[in-house]
């Protein structure tokens, strides 16, 4: 309240079913629409208002709305609803307890909203840019559509359970999207992403193991939450191969990363804590910064590093801090 003022709070009344914009300490609140462009934004910490910034609590969003779209179709697997556009097809192999996805049109999604995803396999192959030049006119809706989603695949106010993702030749802003997730992850495997590869937001999650291959933007990018990784494996990243921004927490086991600009990222008020590190044709193995006005820098603190690096070793600003316990 002292260091930022113009600092606005977003929150959802589940009474009246509204997003109200409120004073610091939920003072003095009253009821706004959101675009779905805006809706993005706040999603990712990016909504601003002439000279104020916007911040959301966390709290459910009413996606209920999302449903009204003519273009959307449902179906229900367990306790959980599936909405998907034309160009979405899905199959369900019960017996196997998995389910399969393909895309048909560029830039078609699919979300999973409310319930639990239970010891599920999903497996997601898109249709694929072929001309990445010309992508945002190959690519339908790119980067949101008109719900404001940027996943192929979004996983939304949703618990999930010893689930596996499998996900190939994405052509949206990101190729998987929590928002608001809690649980447990066994395994994700994403290859061949137009922009972002894997984006989580406001969410806690466990995930066994992550392997990424191939995404023109950031491999891996978490924001808002708590988040527990065993172990890490991205290659090809276009910038950063794990960023992890909006004061979140991540704790890390091991990561090894080859080809990427940045080998982690920590900013805006995160804590990132890494045990195993091998970086690989890395430009900056380590960075921490203040990015966005309304928060502090990030921290970095590091076991075991092995960093082959193009550029620096690591970088930070004057509010940030990187700690490298045991040095190689």
């Amino acid at each position: 309240k002292d260091q930022h003022p113009n600092t606005f709070l977003i929150k959802h009344n589940l009474d009246i079913n509204k997003l109200q914009k409120c004073e610091i300490f939920l003072e003095q609140c009253y009821e706004i629409d959101l675009s779905p462009q805006e809706l993005s934004n706040l999603l990712e910490g990016e909504l601003k208002e002439e000279n104020t910034f916007l911040q959301f609590l966390g709290s459910n969003f009413d996606f209920k709305s999302l449903s009204e779209y003519n273009n959307y179709n449902y179906l229900s697997y367990e306790d959980v609803n599936i909405f998907f556009e034309d160009g979405i097809e899905l199959k369900f192999d019960k017996l196997n307890n998995k389910i399969n996805i393909k895309q048909n049109i560029s830039g078609a999604k699919v979300f999973f909203i409310e319930g639990k995803l239970k010891n599920v396999k999903v497996e997601y192959i898109g249709l694929g840019v072929q001309d990445s030049n010309s992508r945002k006119k190959i690519a339908k809706d790119f980067p949101i559509n008109e719900t404001g989603l940027t996943g192929c695949i979004s996983f939304i106010n949703i618990e999930i359970e010893n689930i596996d993702l499998k996900a190939s030749n994405s052509t949206c802003e990101d190729t998987i999207n929590f928002i608001n997730t809690t649980g447990l992850i066994n395994n994700i495997k994403i290859d061949n992403s137009l922009s972002d590869a894997l984006d989580v937001d406001f969410s806690k999650i466990k995930i066994n193991n992550i392997n990424i291959d191939s995404a023109n933007n950031d491999c891996v990018d978490f924001s808002y939450g708590h988040y527990e990784i065993n172990k890490l494996n991205l290659s090809n990243c276009g910038d950063k191969a794990l960023s992890v921004g909006e004061k979140s927490k991540l704790f890390l086991n091991s990561i090894n990363t080859n080809s990427a600009l940045i080998g982690v990222a920590s900013k805006d008020s995160s804590v990132v804590e890494l045990d195993k590190v091998n970086f690989n044709q890395v430009g900056i193995c380590l960075s921490a910064y203040k990015k966005k006005q309304e928060f502090n820098g990030g921290i970095i603190k590091v076991n075991k590093m092995k960093c082959n690096y193009l550029t620096n070793k690591t970088t930070f600003d004057k509010y940030s801090l990187i700690k490298e316990l045991n040095k190689l």
